[in-house]
């Protein structure tokens, strides 16, 4: 049996690449939907439908791990993903 705090637990690798595996997809599309609609409506829309989407993906990582603790790489893996999502959303909300 695998110690849960392991550092060699596959779940935990594995949701940790796919939290930033999201994140990565999110900004790809968010950035495209800034280049192809830049400054209108439009793209703001897309970017904040894209974000809701990623942090639902999020969220669903989160549930098939859960409970989950930061100091796991699932958890820092988590963490990171969603901060960047969050980061990454603001400037198609500012415009």
């Amino acid at each position: 049996m695998q110690d849960p705090d392991s550092f060699i637990n596959r779940t935990d690798w594995f949701t940790a690449t796919a939290a930033l595996t999201i994140w990565f997809a999110h900004f790809m599309l968010v950035w495209c939907a800034s280049v192809i609609w830049p400054g209108q409506a439009l793209g703001r829309i897309v970017g904040v439908l894209l974000t809701v989407i990623a942090f639902a993906g999020l969220g669903v990582l989160w549930r098939r791990v859960r409970p989950v603790r930061v100091q796991s790489v699932a958890g820092l893996g988590l963490a990171l993903a969603s901060m960047a999502i969050a980061f990454s959303c603001v400037p198609a909300l500012i415009g």
